[in-house]
Formats: structure tokens, sequence, C-alpha cells
């Protein structure tokens, strides 16, 4: 999985219908409609829930700008503010990070 300087991650943005839905580990949906929003083309992602049916997880992502999003997120706060942090704050699969400076 990558990030977004949004906090986004897997095409499930902040501020898009249904994200609380999609950012939900126990909801049933596997799929999510991400509609065309701030230029965006319209398309379909793996919700949470599909995505911790994974045995492990990778998050990497470059540069300072996202490596300081990714501190936000690490930080208590709403999932539909900064997207990750459903990933980050989940303890049901392994996550490792890969950060690069350039």
């Amino acid at each position: 999985l990558g990030i977004g300087e949004d906090g986004h991650f897997a095409s499930l943005f902040p501020g898009m219908p249904d994200l609380r839905s999609a950012l939900d580990p126990a909801a049933s949906q596997l799929a999510a409609f991400v509609p065309a929003l701030a230029g965006r083309e319209p398309r379909v992602s793996l919700t949470v829930r599909a995505i911790l049916d994974a045995k492990a997880l990778i998050i990497s992502f470059e540069g300072e700008d996202k490596r300081r999003v990714f501190e936000r997120a690490l930080e208590p706060g709403a999932v539909e503010e900064l997207p990750i942090r459903a990933i980050l704050g989940q303890n049901i699969v392994p996550v490792d990070i890969y950060w690069s400076a350039a």
C-alpha cells in the first residue's frame, strides 16, 4: 500500500461518500465505489475488510511530505481524517513500513 499526501490509501480518500463503511474492518462489503471527486476518475477499491484478509501488509512511501503524513497518522485521530489510520491502528494483520527519503 502507498500513502497519499492527504492520508489516503487504496483510493480510499478523505471526504468520499461512505468512507466510514469502507474503513470498517467489521463491514461485510469487500469493495467500495469511489466516485469522481476533485478531478479524479471514478474507481473501485478494496475495503479495509478485504485488505485485512491478507497475511501481511506492506506500506511503502517516499519523501518528507509523506513521512510527515505517516507520522500524523500514528497520532490519535479520526480514520476519516487520515484513512491510513485504519491500517496503522489495527491489530489483525502485521504491517511492515518502508520509507525512502528520495
